[in-house]
């Protein structure tokens, strides 16, 4: 007699073919345990908990609430005849999961497999073939090798190199197996393939020539390869990890943040590297903007010694039409960095922030999807009008002042917990450039935390510099040749 309750933590499936026994020894109990572990709707009397649980599919709702009930009528009524029906009813209820997950996207499932996501429909259709399979299922056995490469393909486990050696001897072996109980444990097949994968991979025998003969064994090899991370470049840095996503709630919430940072997940994103020559890199600006010298000074300044381009915040404040915008454009360009906008003045709330992925009003917060749209960790972030940003504390709304206190302090900014991936991001590498009317009117804290330049508008001697830039803008514009 087992001690175990019987609702409790069952063995994972991953555990179950590394040759853990089921649940409290015994199928029935494993799959009353869990059901109810990864489907908690199925204790519920309302059936709406189950069906939500379910994401809406009727169908998957009546199947999981069917191998609850099966499961349950299984432990009250014991014998070799309700033994039969029980196999019976769990091997209609497994065709039908796998029927219902063949027509899933593939490309869906390959993802669940790279980034660790625990799919609980997955979880349970595969229960049900180790289940059956520990019973005898001869079709539920021929599905193993196949379950068992796919488990294996996880990387960065400590059991790893256990499934490797089960999956080849599955493959080799097939059902040439002999499923008995030894003192009333499971004497499973899985124990068996192990054994002999490990004699045989202890041998060498997949050598070259009997490629032909494993092909399993060549593919998770090239799979391997494929999922190898690539080199990190210096100034690069990971700053979306793909274990970000067990902070997000729910598989539907983790599918979507995948696809969202689908090119950005787990890559090294590349640093951009700091001018060779700051003095012609200052001319060069200067030559377009003559007033602006102060600005761009104290731009440079910001970078210091540093070998790449790194968190810093200058203000450009000076009076409407002095060009201030324009020059933040041009340190883009001359720097060779990305740039992206955001308006301040438009801003009545903390949109800029984004909100959480877990809510059905989740938003994109404004530097994430710079991230995303760049490929990169270094780029110019411009806030126009900066000043001018609205937004209110006492309502749910909040204030895009706020957010910016977190972004433009060095020390937090390394660690910015994004309220869209409910995770901290790397700034370190962003550059904010922001404009003002009137920077005095900041919040103290905001004006702490920033270089402030003035800009003045242009003079009568900066005439011979602008005119000519002038008159070929107002050309392109009108669609004049600038001659």
């Amino acid at each position: 007699m087992t001690t175990l309750p019987i609702f409790g933590t069952p063995p994972s499936v991953r555990a179950l073919l590394l040759g853990e026994p089921p649940y409290a020894g015994s199928l029935p109990r494993d799959l009353y345990a869990s059901t109810a572990y990864f489907y908690p709707g199925v204790l519920s009397s309302d059936d709406e908990d189950l069906l939500l649980q379910c994401g809406g599919s009727r169908v998957l709702a009546h199947l999981v609430g069917g191998l609850w009930t099966t499961a349950g009528e299984a432990l009250d009524y014991r014998g070799v005849r309700h033994k039969d029906v029980f196999l019976e009813r769990v091997g209609t209820a497994s065709d039908e999961l796998h029927r219902l997950l063949d027509a899933r996207l593939a490309v869906d499932q390959k993802l669940d497999l790279a980034f660790e996501t625990v799919d609980a429909v997955i979880e349970i259709r595969d229960r049900l073939d180790v289940l059956r399979s520990l019973a005898g299922d001869a079709r539920a056995v021929s599905r193993m090798p196949a379950l068992i490469w796919r488990e294996a393909g996880r990387q960065n486990r400590d059991d790893q190199a256990g499934l490797i050696e089960t999956a080849v001897g599955a493959s080799l072996l097939g059902d040439q197996i002999h499923l008995r109980r030894k003192g009333g444990a499971f004497a499973t097949p899985f124990a068996q393939w192990r054994d002999y994968g490990r004699a045989v991979l202890a041998r060498n025998a997949f050598a070259p020539q009997d490629a032909e003969a494993a092909p399993e064994v060549a593919g998770l090899k090239r799979s391997l390869k494929a999922r190898r991370p690539p080199a990190a470049e210096p100034g690069s840095a990971v700053l979306f990890p793909s274990s970000m996503l067990e902070g997000v709630g729910r598989s539907d919430n983790q599918k979507e943040l995948k696809r969202i940072l689908a090119d950005v997940l787990d890559v090294p994103l590349p640093g951009v590297p700091v001018p060779a020559n700051w003095d012609a890199w200052e001319r060069a600006l200067l030559a377009r903007h003559p007033n602006g010298g102060p600005f761009f000074r104290a731009i440079r300044r910001s970078q210091g010694n540093r070998e790449f381009w790194g968190h810093a915040v200058v203000c450009a404040d000076g009076p409407p039409g002095a060009g201030k915008s324009a020059m933040c454009r041009s340190v883009a360009e001359i720097s060779g960095l990305p740039m992206k906008r955001y308006q301040c003045d438009n801003a009545a709330d903390n949109s800029y922030g984004g909100t959480p992925i877990r809510w059905n009003s989740a938003q994109l917060d404004f530097l994430t999807s710079a991230f995303i749209e760049f490929k990169s960790r270094t780029f110019f972030a411009v806030l126009e009008e900066v000043e001018k940003a609205g937004g209110s504390r006492e309502t749910n709304s909040g204030k895009l002042h706020d957010v910016l206190l977190g972004q433009w302090e060095p020390e937090t900014a390394k660690e910015w917990p994004s309220n869209f991936l409910c995770h901290p991001v790397d700034l370190s590498g962003v550059v904010f450039l922001c404009t003002a009317n009137d920077a005095p009117a900041l919040p103290a804290p905001l004006r702490d935390r920033m270089v402030v330049a003035r800009v003045e508008e242009p003079t009568a001697d900066h005439l011979g510099t602008l005119a000519p830039q002038i008159a070929r803008e107002v050309c392109r514009r009108q669609g004049l040749d600038e001659r």
